[in-house]
């Protein structure tokens, strides 16, 4: 069972970000402008997105979409998490740190890399 979170699940985890990172939220922040197909300019997080996308925090998914009303997995907001704070998971591979985490999944390694950090 993967849990997500749910409603403003995604506002909240680019907030979360953002403050991890301790930028200052203004009109200048969007820098780059990203290609997601579903993610227009006048969305409210856009320039969150924009910005945390031009860092490389946020890869959206491999459809070139970002999906900005569905929820957050534990797996997504491990891996951003893992990427803003800059720790490395190239080292941790295939073994999982939760029963229900797949040794092969796709976010393994940001996850066992983050229970080691806990």
């Amino acid at each position: 069972m993967i849990n997500r979170l749910r409603g403003t699940g995604i506002i909240f985890a680019l907030i979360l970000t953002m403050m991890m990172l301790g930028c200052v939220v203004s009109n200048g922040l969007a820098e780059t402008q990203t290609a997601y197909s579903d993610l227009l300019s006048n969305h409210a997080v856009y320039p969150y997105v924009n910005y945390l996308s031009g860092q490389g925090i946020i890869n959206g998914y491999e459809d070139g979409t970002f999906r900005p009303a569905a929820g957050v997995s534990r797996a997504e907001m491990v891996a951003l998490l893992m990427r803003a704070a800059k720790l490395s998971s190239e080292n941790i591979s295939g073994v999982s740190a939760y029963n229900d985490v797949d040794a092969g999944h796709w976010a393994n390694g940001a996850i066992a890399a983050a229970s080691l950090v806990y």
